[in-house]
């Protein structure tokens, strides 16, 4: 979970700040990756919990808005839902409950306070998240939220520590690895790398911080 102090949409409240430069650097960085790719799904993560993939996630889809692009960010961290807190939205309907067949596949979308850009919540914690995610239900939602999305941004579980992340690389466009300084080995970071080229997962790059 991230802590308050870190729970900051920096690109939105302090946009001229040069933190929200660098997101608008990233963001420039990873439309290049995809080039050519039409409506595509980022997916974010990191190896352990605590390496800031959520800030990362986030404030890249308030940057993608920004642009003018409509963008839907979803919390994929079914066991730990987050995201719905940084936008004070309510959580009671998600991705879980859509994967789980109980709602329809819109109920937990809400528009957030930044223009273009919506939330997917995750729905309330479910411990038997990787039951939801592989059940392949996940791709086919991702192609019907393009229809009305210019970007997918996800924001999974730690790679490291969850199949969940493994699997929504695969279905996704490409994978931003968020790495802090002093948390992983280089060990771990080329064991993701095999992990992901094992699922056909693209990684396009990363972030050390």
């Amino acid at each position: 979970m991230a802590t308050l102090a870190n729970r900051t949409l920096i690109a939105h409240v302090n946009p001229q700040s040069k933190a929200a430069e660098d997101f608008k650097f990233l963001r420039t960085r990873i439309d290049y990756s995809f080039a050519g790719v039409s409506k595509p799904v980022l997916h974010v993560t990191s190896a352990k919990q605590g390496e800031g993939k959520t800030y990362v996630a986030a404030n890249l889809a308030v940057s993608f808005a920004q642009s003018g692009k409509k963008v839907l960010l979803i919390d994929a961290n079914l066991s730990e839902p987050d995201l719905h807190q940084w936008f004070v939205i309510p959580n009671d309907i998600g991705l879980a409950d859509v994967l789980a067949g109980k709602c329809g596949v819109y109920e937990g979308v809400h528009d957030t306070m930044i223009d273009n850009l919506s939330l997917f919540c995750a729905g309330r914690a479910v411990m038997s998240s990787s039951d939801l995610i592989i059940t392949g239900e996940i791709g086919k939602l991702l192609e019907r939220y393009k229809e009305q999305y210019d970007v997918i941004v996800i924001d999974s579980p730690a790679a490291g520590e969850s199949a969940d992340s493994l699997f929504l690389a695969a279905q996704s466009s490409g994978t931003l690895l968020v790495v802090k300084s002093g948390v992983v080995t280089t060990k771990e970071i080329r064991q993701l790398m095999k992990d992901f080229e094992h699922v056909n997962g693209q990684l396009i790059g990363y972030v050390f911080h």
